[in-house]
């Protein structure tokens, strides 16, 4: 990676730092959210991917499975008929052939293996994205809540502790008559 790449990286990292500071922890989470869906859906696509190359590689193997018998079938008309150059040949096709198979078979059993490994990391990663979607929502919901619960101070408090405009008028009256009381005296 070249020295103005890795600069690059360094100040774009930074201002995302920076940005992450400035922004509300809300929109934050929700970009996450958004980020970890995409990634999940890149990796069904990837899965998928392997599926169609696994349905292709069982189909070439069939076929090649088939080709080799067909040339067994050959073999053993050439030899019922002496045909020694002929049964070279088809001899020779026929190694060729399981080579080629061998190969395929190979490339399947590690596309089963890399198959295997995007599933499971597929899984976990919808694990953990239905994890933190769910907590997100009980904060999200516990914040609403709380939002609601603490409207305005005066009609929160006012409401909660049974306090009534006209109990704070009696009371303004009385403390404005101990004061003029103590500031007579």
């Amino acid at each position: 990676m070249g020295i103005g790449k890795r600069v690059s990286r360094l100040f774009q990292a930074d201002l995302h730092g920076l940005l992450d500071c400035i922004e509300e922890p809300g929109s934050v989470v929700r970009q996450a959210l958004r980020e970890m869906t995409e990634e999940l859906e890149r990796g069904e696509a990837t899965l998928t991917l392997f599926e169609r190359q696994r349905v292709n590689l069982v189909e070439r193997l069939k076929e090649l499975d088939q080709r080799i018998e067909d040339i067994d079938h050959q073999l053993t008309l050439c030899f019922e008929e002496n045909d020694e150059p002929l049964a070279r040949k088809m001899v020779k096709r026929k190694l060729e052939l399981g080579q080629l198979r061998q190969r395929l078979a190979a490339s399947h059993s590690e596309l089963e293996r890399k198959r295997s490994a995007q599933e499971q990391l597929l899984a976990e990663q919808r694990e953990k994205l239905s994890t933190i979607a769910e907590k997100w929502e009980v904060l999200r919901a516990a914040g609403e809540e709380r939002e609601t619960s603490e409207g305005p101070l005066h009609s929160a408090w006012s409401d909660s502790l049974g306090v009534r405009s006209e109990d704070v008028e009696a009371a303004l009256l009385a403390e404005r008559r101990k004061r003029q009381g103590s500031a007579s005296a």
